[in-house]
């Protein structure tokens, strides 16, 4: 799939320019599809195996946040910074500044216990990425529901996922909060016999 958004992105922007729609949609795609790398969490157990694909994993990771940013200011410069494709934008950018923070968080958890290295830096760095994560996703659930409302899917996924940033960085009391909210949300969208909720 990264080889065809790679191709589309081409031909947007050689026929409708760098700053067109569907070169924004070229980029966002594109991004989604560098998220999409698959690879197992015990991988993260075995140091050779991190070792060997990191940089690979990262470098995707560093990719689709590129795409997706220039996908986001796209967007925002042609429709606005409230609309409903920058909300989305940022919901999805988000999602990747959280896969690349714990990435490097399992990564550099593993070089440590081998080289019996302490995680400051390290754990500074993923907060910061945390932090950064739980602005876009605020930014996103206000878009998302201004035009969409509390009762739509996605600004309940989104919802979903400011309350993970929320248990990841320890406020615990703000996460609680969110996935109970989650909870009667979906429950009220799905009926309670639904697996997401």
């Amino acid at each position: 799939f990264r080889s065809y958004w790679r191709q589309r992105l081409h031909h947007a922007t050689k026929y409708y320019g760098k700053t067109h729609s569907a070169t924004a949609d070229a980029y966002f795609n594109l991004g989604q599809a560098q998220l999409k790398l698959q690879y197992s969490s015990s991988d993260y157990g075995n140091y050779n195996i991190v070792s060997s694909s990191s940089a690979r994993r990262s470098h995707q990771y560093d990719l689709a946040l590129e795409n997706l940013t220039i996908a986001h200011n796209i967007y925002e410069r042609k429709h606005g910074p409230h609309h409903i494709s920058v909300g989305r934008a940022l919901d999805t950018l988000a999602l990747a500044v959280v896969r690349r923070a714990n990435h490097n968080k399992a990564t550099n958890s593993n070089k440590n216990k081998k080289t019996n290295q302490f995680a400051n830096e390290d754990d500074k760095s993923t907060a910061n990425d945390l932090r950064y994560a739980q602005r876009l996703l605020e930014q996103a659930f206000a878009i998302r529901h201004h035009h969409l409302g509390i009762w739509h899917i996605d600004t309940v996924e989104t919802y979903n996922k400011l309350a993970s940033v929320h248990l990841h960085l320890g406020q615990v009391r703000d996460a609680c909060n969110a996935y109970r909210e989650v909870f009667l949300v979906r429950k009220a969208i799905f009926g309670k016999d639904h697996p997401c909720v």
